[in-house]
């Protein structure tokens, strides 16, 4: 039984909702799980900041959507979401492969939860365009509530990037290259 006389549960489009809000679940469970890691991995504070402050959102966002499960009163079923699954493994390749932290590794990392963060406006979008035929404004709301988290998110993380992360890796060198530009290397 569902609250609003307007939500077919046999419509296609609430079939794509429910397929979307389900996977959307999951991915935004498994965001939660990895930002401690992520942000135990970061050099600079800024971005320790915003990934913690990102890790609570999701904590908030995994909230909102239970919420949205109850009040069109169906079970939250949450299943793999394909798009998601391979950022995350991108995420954990970049951490397993740059252990030592660096701004260079921060910058890697910033495109990685970008590319997540992305991933989730769209879906968020997309699921606002669906519930707005659908008529259900209170859903709507909630689901707009943590776009406008998603999209504060990933300003935050392009103005650390534009103008300190990036600007300062560029200058950063490898250890080899370290050694080489010792001033008592010339002397062999």
């Amino acid at each position: 039984m569902n609250v609003n006389n307007s939500i077919r549960p046999t419509s296609m489009l609430f079939r794509l909702f429910m397929n979307c809000l389900n996977k959307l679940l999951w991915a935004e469970q498994q965001s939660a799980k990895l930002l401690p890691k992520v942000e135990n991995a970061l050099l600079t504070t800024q971005m320790v900041r915003v990934a913690g402050d990102h890790a609570m959102y999701k904590v908030r966002q995994i909230a909102r959507l239970k919420q949205v499960f109850h009040l069109i009163q169906y079970d939250a079923e949450p299943r793999v979401c394909s798009v998601m699954e391979g950022l995350i493994k991108e995420l954990k390749e970049v951490l397993r492969d740059s252990r030592t932290p660096s701004l260079t590794r921060d910058a890697a990392i910033v495109m990685v939860l970008q590319k997540i963060t992305h991933h989730e406006m769209s879906v968020y979008s997309s699921l606002i365009s669906y519930i707005k035929m659908i008529s259900f404004r209170e859903v709507c709301g909630l689901l707009e509530t943590t776009l406008d988290e998603e999209v504060m998110i990933n300003n935050r993380l392009t103005l650390i990037t534009v103008n300190k992360i990036n600007w300062r890796a560029d200058s950063e060198m490898t250890q080899e290259e370290k050694k080489l530009s010792h001033p008592w290397h010339s002397f062999g």
